[in-house]
Formats: structure tokens, sequence, C-alpha cells
């Protein structure tokens, strides 16, 4: 890939090893992880990922839900949906839809755009964020299509730089290599304050 930004990552080997509880479900959720050696250079394009894995929730025996995690690629982007669902008993109580989409970079693992439909209980948001990192800023849109009067959120926020949403972070961490003592370093934007995360690989 010719210059641009990246997502950095630092791998460290020895010394203490520890990790964000966030970032550790999600790895164990997609089954897949990363690691790579340090003063290696940029990882790898990952082979492309395509299909859909499902997931069934239940809570004491009950049926509570499910889950859905698909790969796509297209014109060059890749692209990973997240889907939740609330079972038929759950959702007479509490209904839960949402259906989180990202499309990044495989090139450069920036991401490129999110857009999310979330429904859960009496909150209904539909929230798109562009992010542009070579002008170091992201675009937010948010609305209530459960209240069309309400005016919608735009919002212009500052960016870093080249960041991952956390669809694109498992993506991230599935083309590397694990060994144990490797930490890895990078940037995470959901549309708020960018946060540093680290990742460390353990057992």
């Amino acid at each position: 890939a010719g210059p641009g930004p990246r997502a950095e990552v630092e791998a460290v080997r020895g010394g203490r090893v520890t990790a964000r509880p966030w970032l550790a479900a999600i790895l164990a959720v997609g089954g897949w992880a990363a690691a790579r050696q340090a003063a290696a250079p940029p990882p790898p394009t990952p082979p492309p990922l395509l299909g859909t894995l499902h997931y069934a929730a239940s809570w004491r025996l009950l049926p509570a839900g499910t889950a859905s995690l698909g790969w796509s690629e297209s014109s060059g982007q890749r692209h990973v949906r997240f889907t939740a669902d609330a079972s038929r008993l759950v959702n007479l109580f509490y209904p839960v839809h949402d259906v989180m989409d990202s499309d990044y970079d495989p090139a450069t693992f920036c991401t490129q755009t999110v857009v999310n439909h979330t429904l859960e209980g009496r909150r209904c948001r539909l929230t798109r964020i562009d992010y542009q990192p070579v002008r170091h800023q992201f675009v937010l849109d948010e609305s209530d299509p459960g209240r069309p009067d309400a005016p919608p959120k735009h919002e212009v926020q500052p960016l870093p730089g080249c960041v991952v949403d956390l669809l694109t972070a498992l993506d991230y961490m599935r083309a590397q290599r694990l060994q144990v003592g490797d930490v890895y370093r990078f940037q995470v934007n959901e549309g708020g304050k960018t946060s540093d995360v680290q990742a460390a690989v353990d057992l």
C-alpha cells in the first residue's frame, strides 16, 4: 500500500501482560486473535473472510436472543456487520434490534464509515460516522427514527489520524499472529473521544 494513515501497533516481549476486558471479549467471541513481532513491517492484508457466524444467547436455560457476525468485500473495501436481536419472550419486555456496519480499507486498516441502527427498549438511534483521517476529523450524524420531529445531531470532531472502530479492531487483530507476551497499542474511535487501547497476548 502507498503512504497514508495506518493503525499503529507495538509488539513488546516479556514484562507484565495486561488487556482491556472489552477487547478480550471481542476476541473470544470472534475466535481470532493477533500479534506482531517487534520491528516487523505493517501487518499483511488478511485473506477475505466471507460468510456469517451465528450465535445464540440464553439466560438460565431460557433463550434470550441471537447475534450474528458477517463479512463481505466489495470494490476493495472490507465490510463487517454485527446484529443482535432479542428473543420473542424478551422482546415483550425489552425489545432489542441492533445492526452495526463497518467499512474499512484492508491496506491500512483505517475505518472509513460506521453505520449503527440501534433499538434497545425505548431508545432508537440511527448513527452514521464518516472518518476522514487525512483531514484529521470525523463527521457524525445521528437521528431518532421514532421521533421524526426531533432535530438531528450533526457534529464534526477532531481525529488524530487513522483509527479503528470495534469491528475493524477485530479484523486487525485477526490478521496478526498470536505469541504470548506481545502487546499491541492502537487507537479506537466510536464517534466520541479517541481511546488509546492496549491488547496483550496471554494464556
